[in-house]
């Protein structure tokens, strides 16, 4: 009896800790429910990062050594165990890996105790608490508050005498209020006694176009820091750019704030070792950007009314330039070491020539009626998404990997697909050629037109698509004029995906028999069939079309070594309710009798084996 009012006492105590953070459930008797959940959130996370326990564990014993009988015991025994024999200073770097609202109800699990006020990350985010109150129905007011109040209580309880990372996500509108403007001041100077490292400050904002003269406006000293290694700002107003010094600052992403004058070149003078810049909407009305910088590696630039950038880095890596639309001249001076250069809806230019021979990596993601000319002599992998007719690749010579994806305003088109069929021939001579659905769907198009598609000298084949019969033919012409191909790949889409199915009226005009298909087109293969070598295929491998695609190949492979076959599905528990996608799933059983099918299915290749992973 005595024990029984122990715990009950001990439960009300947890229950008015969490109420202290607004974390309370609705009665005590919640509390055993929460650990349970807890529980199973923190052994899933246990088994997600095994690996990082085990490099510091430092030689703690293996949590399922011990005796045999230990390693025969039930699923809840091992669940125990995993979580209770381990030490607290791995406990510890799970919290951090928690949101901490979750972290806090740990004290619900009597092996964690307070081991929560150690954790290295603290991470609040308002739209998330407001979530978790939805239930009952609290103004924004009232919501704010007692998020306030969770943040001051977690940072009055905190122990560890150091803070890793510190995030914040708080609406604009309410960190302009003088009440919670202080509060957040306070947070940051509690955390920067802590010598924080990492700092995310998010004060997003409603509005498409922030008024950055009433936004948050953020203490001077957070730019005068030497702990910092990592800054994230988005939409907080900075007094002066002036003082700026962040003495080990190595990455610094900046949205949504002005940066007005030659603000970016004082950024750069003020972060001598910064090697990652992220700038998203921040330019205001500048034209012309300047970025001169002798540690910078990695440049993300993200703002429309750019018309010229220049940039002078000798240790740059890694150039993105996104949405610049009105971009048309672009000057790389001294950068040597560029690798690899991302165009995202530039389409203000019309030109673009490599000549830097280490930069190996294009990507370009061309806008709708924009057309560039590119000369890409020492590029080795392109991928080209979006309107793809209006770009034309020269000097390819020495292209290894090519990806081509194209958009919806392309897959409209009922043309002879000129330009789609230029790039496929630029791109002959590649090893590796990945291609997506629409792309295919234009294949079949050309293909139902008896339009020339040129041969390649594929070796590897990836296609990311569904699998209709109205792919057929467009998979039907690649195979064909891939003579060399020795590897196919195809992630396989469910075919009641949402993807564009626009022009669905144009094939109705033809007769694509999907299950007789490739028995009428058998004898147009002669040559890949006597190269390939594996298949591998991942997705919705139960689909009619592809069943009946795996046995042509099967059939017709003639030194094919191994088909493997990977199902996210075949892991999936069909009882599982809680899976979103559970309806949707393919059943065990579907698996188990699709296999049965493939063991019947002649081979042309009698060493060929079929793996299921």
């Amino acid at each position: 009896m005595g024990t029984q009012e122990e715990s009950g006492k001990r439960r009300s105590a947890v229950w008015r800790h969490l109420s202290c953070f607004g974390l309370g459930g609705q009665n005590p008797t919640c509390c055993c429910r929460n650990s349970q959940v807890i529980s199973r959130r923190l052994e899933r996370l246990c088994s997600y990062n095994s690996h990082v326990i085990k490099e510091q564990s430092n030689g703690i014993r293996n949590c399922s050594s011990g005796s045999t009988n230990t390693k025969h015991k039930g699923c809840e025994n091992e669940q125990e165990d995993r979580i209770t024999q381990l030490p607290d200073s791995i406990l510890i770097r799970i919290l951090s890996l928690l949101p901490t609202e979750d972290s806090i109800k740990t004290i619900l699990i009597p092996r964690f105790r307070n081991l929560w006020t150690f954790a290295h990350n603290l991470d609040f985010e308002l739209d998330s608490y407001r979530n978790r109150l939805a239930h009952k129905d609290l103004g924004d007011w009232s919501v704010c508050e007692k998020f306030v109040n969770l943040v001051r209580q977690v940072l009055i309880r905190h122990d560890f005498p150091t803070i890793f990372k510190f995030r914040l996500r708080f609406s604009d509108d309410q960190a302009r209020r003088t009440e919670f403007a202080n509060e957040i001041d306070a947070w940051i100077g509690y955390v920067f006694r802590k010598e924080v490292n990492v700092l995310v400050l998010d004060f997003y904002s409603a509005s498409s176009a922030a008024d950055t003269e009433v936004c948050y406006k953020l203490p001077s000293y957070v730019l005068t820091s030497n702990c910092l290694t990592e800054l994230e700002l988005v939409h907080c107003g900075v007094n002066s750019w002036e003082e700026i010094h962040l003495g080990s600052l190595k990455s610094l992403s900046l949205s949504g704030i002005l940066l007005g004058g030659d603000a970016i070149r004082k950024i750069l003078f003020g972060c001598p070792w910064l090697q990652n810049l992220s700038l998203y909407k921040c330019c205001g009305r500048q034209s012309q950007l300047n970025i001169t910088s002798q540690s910078l590696r990695s440049l993300k630039v993200d703002h429309e009314s750019i018309l010229r950038i220049k940039i002078s880095c000798p240790l740059l890596k890694t150039l993105s330039l996104i949405q610049c639309r009105g971009l048309s001249e672009m000057n790389i001076i001294s950068c040597l070491l560029l690798e690899i250069l991302s165009l995202i809806q530039c389409c203000g230019m019309s030109e673009l020539n490599i000549t830097s021979p280490n930069l190996k990596n294009l990507v370009v993601v061309n806008d709708p009626n924009s057309r560039i000319e590119i000369s890409c002599q020492y590029v080795t992998s392109i991928n080209i998404s979006g309107w793809i007719d209006g770009v034309a690749l020269s000097n390819v010579s020495s292209l290894v990997d090519a990806t081509l994806d194209l958009s919806e305003y392309s897959y409209n088109g009922n043309g002879e697909f000129r330009e789609v069929r230029m790039i496929l021939q630029m791109s002959h001579h590649v090893k590796v050629l990945t291609i997506f659905d629409r792309l295919i769907l234009v294949l079949t198009k050309v293909e139902l037109k008896r339009l020339r598609c040129p041969s390649s000298n594929w070796k590897c084949l990836i296609l990311k698509t569904r699998l209709t019969k109205r792919h057929l033919p467009g998979i039907a012409s690649l195979l064909r004029n891939s003579p060399s191909l020795e590897m196919l790949t195809l992630y396989i889409q469910p075919s009641n995906s949402t993807s564009c199915d626009a022009g669905d009226r144009w094939f109705q005009s033809y007769d694509i028999y999907g299950e007789r298909f490739w028995n009428l087109e058998e004898q147009s293969f002669d040559y890949f069939t006597k190269h390939l070598k594996t298949v591998t295929l991942y997705g919705h491998v139960t689909e009619s079309c592809v069943i009946h695609l795996v046995q042509f190949l099967l059939k017709s492979a003639m030194v094919l070594e191994k088909m493997v076959i990977s199902s996210p599905k075949w892991n999936i528990d069909p009882n599982c309710q809680n899976d979103p996608n559970h309806q949707n799933e393919k059943t065990f059983d579907k698996m188990q009798e699709f296999s049965k099918k493939l063991s019947k299915f002649p081979r042309a290749s009698t060493h060929a084996v079929i793996l299921f992973t």
